[in-house]
């Protein structure tokens, strides 16, 4: 199904966001979490240094399937690598470390009053405890799905926004999905009729439909 290429999107009924890379920054809390944190906790248990520590961990990471939720569960890995820590509570003493883009709160602040909004993300419910907190971030969408954990899946693929689209009880055209993957966010909705813009703050890639700021989200409705 091929959607209409025009400047405005039209009926749109709910606006969908990503949330790593596009709402949230994921070069910080997340990376400090796994290449960092983890990384120390498995140190100390050890008695090795952090270096050896990190290479090791990494190690893990990369022989285990990407494919699986698991992977990206901060409580399977805890259980891995045997460490007795809290990983909720590791979590929630670091989530100072959360940073939301600038662009975020003043364009959801303006979309709030006029558009129904979600956001669609493989980040785990242990995270997203956390993430949604800062600056209310929950405040402004009316429902938060984790792939991962809500749907046992992955990759925004077509099926899921089918699946998605099924639960919202809404067509298509009547969805606009915002994100920062050129694939799983831009290409794969559009391939089955979803309105999508592609956020690309580095400004590196051109066209109609990408945007370097969510502030720009208000120039497509």
């Amino acid at each position: 199904m091929k959607i209409k290429d025009h400047k405005k999107f039209e009926n749109i009924k709910i606006i969908s966001f990503d949330l790593d890379g596009t709402l949230v920054d994921k070069n910080t809390f997340d990376k400090i979490f796994w290449h960092k944190v983890l990384p120390e906790l498995y140190a100390k248990k050890h008695k090795i240094s952090i270096k050896k520590a990190e290479e090791l961990v990494t190690k893990e990471y990369y022989k285990a399937p990407q494919s699986h939720p698991n992977w990206y569960r901060p409580k399977h890995w805890f259980k891995f690598f045997d460490l007795k820590e809290d990983h909720e509570q590791v979590l929630e003493g670091m989530k100072e470390k959360i940073k939301v883009y600038k662009d975020v709160i003043p364009t959801l602040k303006k979309l709030h009053k006029k558009q129904k909004m979600i956001v669609i993300t493989h980040s785990t419910r242990d995270f997203l405890k956390f993430k949604m907190e800062v600056e209310n971030l929950k405040q402004y969408f009316d429902k938060i799905i984790s792939t991962t954990d809500d749907l046992e899946a992955i990759k925004k693929d077509e099926k899921i926004y089918k699946l998605i689209l099924k639960k919202l009880k809404i067509k298509p055209e009547e969805m606009l999905h915002v994100g920062d993957n050129k694939v799983f966010d831009f290409e794969v909705p559009r391939k089955i009729g979803i309105n999508a813009l592609f956020v690309d703050r580095s400004e590196k890639t051109k066209g109609k439909f990408v945007i370097k700021s969510l502030e720009q989200v208000m120039n497509f409705i």
